[in-house]
Protein backbone atom coordinates (compact mmCIF):
# COMPACT_ATOMS: atom_id res chain seq x y z
CA UNK A 1 0.00 0.00 0.00
CA UNK A 2 2.69 2.67 0.51
CA UNK A 3 4.53 1.65 -2.75
CA UNK A 4 1.25 2.74 -4.58
CA UNK A 5 0.97 5.94 -2.22
CA UNK A 6 4.45 6.64 -3.34
CA UNK A 7 3.38 5.91 -7.12
CA UNK A 8 0.29 8.11 -6.58
CA UNK A 9 2.18 10.93 -5.44
CA UNK A 10 4.43 11.05 -8.36
CA UNK A 11 1.41 11.08 -10.50
CA UNK A 12 -0.10 14.11 -8.30
CA UNK A 13 3.36 16.07 -9.00
CA UNK A 14 3.21 15.64 -12.86
CA UNK A 15 -0.87 16.93 -12.72
CA UNK A 16 0.19 19.52 -10.49
CA UNK A 17 2.65 20.78 -12.77
CA UNK A 18 0.02 20.90 -15.76
CA UNK A 19 -1.80 23.59 -14.24
CA UNK A 20 0.67 25.78 -12.74
CA UNK A 21 1.17 29.09 -14.57
CA UNK A 22 4.76 29.06 -14.02
CA UNK A 23 5.79 25.61 -13.12
CA UNK A 24 9.59 26.08 -12.92
CA UNK A 25 9.40 28.48 -10.30
CA UNK A 26 7.43 26.19 -7.54
CA UNK A 27 10.09 23.39 -9.07
CA UNK A 28 12.86 25.24 -7.88
CA UNK A 29 11.59 26.27 -4.66
CA UNK A 30 10.57 22.94 -4.00
CA UNK A 31 13.95 21.47 -5.05
CA UNK A 32 16.05 24.56 -3.14
CA UNK A 33 14.19 23.34 0.20
CA UNK A 34 14.04 19.41 -0.41
CA UNK A 35 17.72 18.91 -1.56
CA UNK A 36 19.19 21.86 0.77
CA UNK A 37 16.80 21.06 4.20
CA UNK A 38 15.00 18.54 4.05
CA UNK A 39 16.50 15.51 3.07
CA UNK A 40 19.73 16.80 4.70
CA UNK A 41 17.59 16.63 8.02
CA UNK A 42 16.82 13.22 7.20
CA UNK A 43 20.13 11.75 6.44
CA UNK A 44 21.59 13.57 9.50
CA UNK A 45 19.34 12.04 11.99
CA UNK A 46 19.55 8.52 10.22
CA UNK A 47 23.44 8.05 10.29
CA UNK A 48 23.94 10.07 13.78
CA UNK A 49 20.93 7.84 15.58
CA UNK A 50 22.19 4.79 13.56
CA UNK A 51 25.42 2.94 13.74
CA UNK A 52 28.05 3.47 11.25
CA UNK A 53 29.67 0.42 11.84
CA UNK A 54 27.03 -1.47 9.66
CA UNK A 55 28.87 0.37 6.74
CA UNK A 56 30.75 -2.87 6.28
CA UNK A 57 33.44 -3.16 3.75
CA UNK A 58 30.97 -5.83 1.92
CA UNK A 59 28.15 -3.67 1.62
CA UNK A 60 30.25 -0.87 -0.10
CA UNK A 61 32.00 -3.13 -2.41
CA UNK A 62 28.44 -4.48 -3.43
CA UNK A 63 27.46 -1.01 -3.61
CA UNK A 64 30.39 0.43 -5.95
CA UNK A 65 31.23 -2.95 -8.00
CA UNK A 66 28.51 -2.90 -9.93
CA UNK A 67 28.91 0.80 -10.13
CA UNK A 68 32.07 0.67 -12.04
CA UNK A 69 31.49 -2.66 -14.20
CA UNK A 70 28.53 -1.71 -15.67
CA UNK A 71 30.28 1.92 -16.02
CA UNK A 72 33.11 0.26 -17.81
CA UNK A 73 30.86 -1.98 -20.19
CA UNK A 74 29.16 1.06 -21.46
CA UNK A 75 32.47 3.06 -22.01
CA UNK A 76 33.75 -0.10 -24.08
CA UNK A 77 30.67 -0.56 -25.78
CA UNK A 78 30.27 3.29 -27.02
CA UNK A 79 34.29 2.93 -27.86
CA UNK A 80 33.40 0.18 -30.44
CA UNK A 81 30.37 1.90 -32.12
CA UNK A 82 32.51 5.28 -32.20
CA UNK A 83 30.35 7.58 -30.58
CA UNK A 84 31.37 11.10 -29.68
CA UNK A 85 33.55 12.60 -27.13
CA UNK A 86 30.47 14.39 -25.34
CA UNK A 87 28.57 10.62 -25.52
CA UNK A 88 31.69 9.17 -24.23
CA UNK A 89 31.25 11.70 -21.34
CA UNK A 90 28.37 11.46 -20.24
CA UNK A 91 26.38 8.38 -20.76
CA UNK A 92 28.70 6.28 -18.96
CA UNK A 93 27.90 8.31 -15.81
CA UNK A 94 23.69 8.65 -16.24
CA UNK A 95 23.66 4.60 -17.11
CA UNK A 96 25.17 4.18 -13.09
CA UNK A 97 23.92 7.08 -11.30
CA UNK A 98 20.53 7.07 -10.26
CA UNK A 99 17.62 9.12 -7.91
CA UNK A 100 18.93 7.29 -5.27
CA UNK A 101 18.03 10.20 -2.66
CA UNK A 102 14.55 12.17 -4.14
CA UNK A 103 13.09 8.26 -5.37
CA UNK A 104 15.00 5.76 -3.90
CA UNK A 105 14.65 6.72 0.38
CA UNK A 106 10.79 7.02 -0.19
CA UNK A 107 10.67 3.84 -2.40
CA UNK A 108 13.07 1.99 -0.27
CA UNK A 109 10.58 3.03 3.25
CA UNK A 110 7.68 1.87 1.52
CA UNK A 111 8.92 -1.37 0.88
CA UNK A 112 11.25 -2.35 3.97
CA UNK A 113 10.82 0.26 6.01
CA UNK A 114 12.51 2.48 8.89
CA UNK A 115 15.73 -0.31 8.90
CA UNK A 116 15.40 -0.58 4.99
CA UNK A 117 15.82 3.52 5.19
CA UNK A 118 18.70 3.55 7.58
CA UNK A 119 20.56 1.34 4.99
CA UNK A 120 19.62 3.24 1.68
CA UNK A 121 21.44 6.03 3.08
CA UNK A 122 24.46 4.82 3.17
CA UNK A 123 24.15 3.75 -0.59
CA UNK A 124 23.42 7.47 -1.29
CA UNK A 125 26.37 8.22 0.69
CA UNK A 126 28.99 5.94 -1.63
CA UNK A 127 27.04 6.88 -4.92
CA UNK A 128 27.15 10.50 -4.39
CA UNK A 129 30.78 10.65 -3.24
CA UNK A 130 31.87 8.80 -6.29
CA UNK A 131 29.84 10.50 -8.42
CA UNK A 132 30.60 14.18 -7.37
CA UNK A 133 34.04 13.37 -7.25
CA UNK A 134 35.16 10.39 -9.83
CA UNK A 135 32.74 11.66 -12.26
CA UNK A 136 33.16 14.98 -12.42
CA UNK A 137 36.56 14.46 -13.14
CA UNK A 138 35.60 12.11 -15.75
CA UNK A 139 33.33 14.68 -17.48
CA UNK A 140 35.53 17.81 -16.87
CA UNK A 141 38.67 15.95 -18.60
CA UNK A 142 36.58 14.87 -21.65
CA UNK A 143 35.15 18.20 -21.89
CA UNK A 144 37.53 20.58 -20.85
CA UNK A 145 41.08 18.61 -21.27
CA UNK A 146 41.49 19.05 -17.61
CA UNK A 147 40.09 19.80 -14.30
CA UNK A 148 41.52 20.97 -10.76
CA UNK A 149 41.40 19.50 -7.53
CA UNK A 150 40.14 22.27 -5.64
CA UNK A 151 37.05 22.32 -8.86
CA UNK A 152 36.14 18.73 -7.59
CA UNK A 153 36.16 19.78 -3.80
CA UNK A 154 34.73 22.92 -4.55
CA UNK A 155 31.75 21.29 -6.30
CA UNK A 156 31.73 18.03 -3.38
CA UNK A 157 31.58 20.07 -0.11
CA UNK A 158 29.23 22.21 -1.49
CA UNK A 159 26.39 19.39 -1.46
CA UNK A 160 24.22 19.56 1.39
CA UNK A 161 23.83 15.40 0.95
CA UNK A 162 27.44 14.95 1.26
CA UNK A 163 28.03 17.09 4.02
CA UNK A 164 24.91 15.63 6.05
CA UNK A 165 26.43 12.37 5.70
CA UNK A 166 29.77 13.49 6.50
CA UNK A 167 28.33 14.79 9.89
CA UNK A 168 26.29 12.12 11.07
CA UNK A 169 29.06 9.74 10.05
CA UNK A 170 31.89 11.30 12.18
CA UNK A 171 28.85 12.22 15.09
CA UNK A 172 27.73 8.45 15.42
CA UNK A 173 31.65 7.13 14.94
CA UNK A 174 32.19 10.12 18.10
CA UNK A 175 29.22 8.99 19.92
CA UNK A 176 28.24 12.43 20.42
CA UNK A 177 24.78 12.81 22.32
CA UNK A 178 22.16 13.88 20.22
CA UNK A 179 19.15 15.89 22.21
CA UNK A 180 15.87 15.35 22.29
CA UNK A 181 14.54 18.77 21.20
CA UNK A 182 17.22 18.56 18.13
CA UNK A 183 16.14 15.19 17.29
CA UNK A 184 12.42 15.90 17.46
CA UNK A 185 13.45 19.23 14.63
CA UNK A 186 15.49 16.88 12.51
CA UNK A 187 12.88 14.19 12.86
CA UNK A 188 10.11 16.67 11.28
CA UNK A 189 11.56 17.39 8.76
CA UNK A 190 12.89 14.17 7.28
CA UNK A 191 9.25 13.62 7.53
CA UNK A 192 8.51 16.35 4.90
CA UNK A 193 11.42 14.98 2.75
CA UNK A 194 10.14 11.55 1.76
CA UNK A 195 6.81 13.04 -0.02
CA UNK A 196 8.33 16.66 -1.25
CA UNK A 197 11.21 14.40 -3.11
CA UNK A 198 8.39 12.01 -4.97
CA UNK A 199 6.04 15.21 -5.49
CA UNK A 200 9.19 17.13 -7.02
CA UNK A 201 9.86 14.21 -9.22
CA UNK A 202 6.75 14.11 -10.31
CA UNK A 203 6.33 17.78 -11.01
CA UNK A 204 9.63 17.57 -12.85
CA UNK A 205 8.90 15.29 -15.34
CA UNK A 206 5.35 17.19 -15.69
CA UNK A 207 7.30 20.01 -16.54
CA UNK A 208 9.40 18.34 -19.27
CA UNK A 209 6.71 16.30 -20.84
CA UNK A 210 3.71 19.55 -20.86
CA UNK A 211 6.10 22.32 -21.48
CA UNK A 212 8.66 20.89 -23.57
CA UNK A 213 6.53 18.22 -25.70
CA UNK A 214 9.56 16.04 -25.45
CA UNK A 215 9.84 14.66 -29.06
CA UNK A 216 12.18 11.45 -30.08
CA UNK A 217 13.39 11.12 -33.80
CA UNK A 218 14.85 7.58 -34.41
CA UNK A 219 18.43 8.14 -33.59
CA UNK A 220 17.47 10.16 -29.59
CA UNK A 221 15.49 7.04 -29.11
CA UNK A 222 17.93 4.82 -29.18
CA UNK A 223 20.69 6.77 -27.31
CA UNK A 224 17.65 6.93 -24.65
CA UNK A 225 16.78 3.59 -24.69
CA UNK A 226 20.73 2.83 -24.32
CA UNK A 227 20.96 4.77 -21.50
CA UNK A 228 17.77 3.57 -19.95
CA UNK A 229 18.11 -0.02 -20.47
CA UNK A 230 22.18 -0.21 -18.20
CA UNK A 231 20.94 2.21 -15.82
CA UNK A 232 17.22 0.02 -14.85
CA UNK A 233 18.25 -3.10 -15.89
CA UNK A 234 21.67 -3.89 -16.60
CA UNK A 235 23.26 -2.58 -13.58
CA UNK A 236 21.24 -4.46 -10.84
CA UNK A 237 21.65 -7.64 -13.29
CA UNK A 238 25.02 -7.44 -12.27
CA UNK A 239 24.50 -6.68 -8.89
CA UNK A 240 22.41 -9.68 -9.30
CA UNK A 241 25.90 -11.67 -10.34
CA UNK A 242 27.94 -10.48 -7.91
CA UNK A 243 25.33 -12.21 -5.44
CA UNK A 244 25.77 -15.52 -6.79
CA UNK A 245 29.59 -15.73 -7.59
CA UNK A 246 31.64 -13.35 -5.30
CA UNK A 247 31.89 -14.25 -1.28
CA UNK A 248 30.36 -11.37 -0.14
CA UNK A 249 29.08 -11.24 3.24
CA UNK A 250 25.64 -9.50 2.80
CA UNK A 251 22.87 -10.16 4.69
CA UNK A 252 19.13 -10.43 3.11
CA UNK A 253 18.16 -7.00 4.34
CA UNK A 254 21.12 -5.29 2.80
CA UNK A 255 20.68 -7.28 -0.61
CA UNK A 256 17.37 -6.30 -0.91
CA UNK A 257 18.29 -2.39 -0.07
CA UNK A 258 20.97 -2.36 -2.50
CA UNK A 259 18.28 -4.01 -4.97
CA UNK A 260 15.97 -1.33 -4.57
CA UNK A 261 18.30 1.38 -4.78
CA UNK A 262 20.28 0.25 -8.15
CA UNK A 263 17.16 -0.07 -9.88
CA UNK A 264 15.64 3.36 -9.18
CA UNK A 265 15.57 5.76 -12.53
CA UNK A 266 18.18 8.26 -13.43
CA UNK A 267 18.69 10.95 -11.02
CA UNK A 268 17.89 14.61 -12.49
CA UNK A 269 21.20 15.88 -11.96
CA UNK A 270 22.11 14.22 -14.74
CA UNK A 271 20.56 16.44 -16.98
CA UNK A 272 21.83 19.32 -14.65
CA UNK A 273 25.85 17.92 -15.24
CA UNK A 274 24.65 17.08 -18.95
CA UNK A 275 23.45 20.46 -19.63
CA UNK A 276 26.12 22.38 -17.91
CA UNK A 277 28.84 20.56 -19.33
CA UNK A 278 26.90 21.00 -22.77
CA UNK A 279 26.92 17.03 -23.03
CA UNK A 280 23.25 15.52 -25.11
CA UNK A 281 21.25 17.22 -22.49
CA UNK A 282 17.87 17.16 -24.63
CA UNK A 283 19.04 13.23 -24.82
CA UNK A 284 19.35 12.72 -21.20
CA UNK A 285 16.47 14.57 -20.14
CA UNK A 286 14.72 11.71 -22.05
CA UNK A 287 16.10 9.27 -19.84
CA UNK A 288 15.22 11.02 -17.17
CA UNK A 289 11.44 10.98 -17.98
CA UNK A 290 11.50 7.63 -19.38
CA UNK A 291 13.20 5.78 -16.88
CA UNK A 292 10.90 7.39 -14.20
CA UNK A 293 7.75 6.69 -16.11
CA UNK A 294 8.96 3.11 -16.13
CA UNK A 295 9.42 3.30 -12.49
CA UNK A 296 6.38 1.36 -11.23
CA UNK A 297 6.86 -1.54 -13.87
CA UNK A 298 10.49 -1.82 -12.12
CA UNK A 299 9.34 -1.64 -8.46
CA UNK A 300 6.88 -3.99 -8.93
CA UNK A 301 9.67 -6.73 -10.62
CA UNK A 302 11.76 -5.81 -7.84
CA UNK A 303 9.31 -6.02 -5.08
CA UNK A 304 8.27 -9.21 -6.09
CA UNK A 305 11.91 -10.42 -6.54
CA UNK A 306 12.72 -9.47 -3.10
CA UNK A 307 10.23 -11.14 -1.40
Amino acid sequence: MQLINACVIIIIGIIISRFLEDPKSYIKVLNSMTFNLFLPALILMLLWKGNVSRLSMDFTIATLLPFFITFIIVLLILRVIKKGKKAIAIYPLTSVFGNLAYLGLPITSSILGRSGLELAVFVVLIHTLVFFTFGIIWIGILTYGSITTKHVLQISMRNPLIISSLAGAIFSFLHVPLSSTLEQILDMLGNVSLPSSLLLVGMWIGDELFSKGLTLDIKNLSDTLFIVFFKMFFLPFIFYLLIFFVPLSLSLLEIKVITIQLSMPLAIVNFIIAKEYDCHADIIARAVVLSTLLLPITVHIVNNYIH
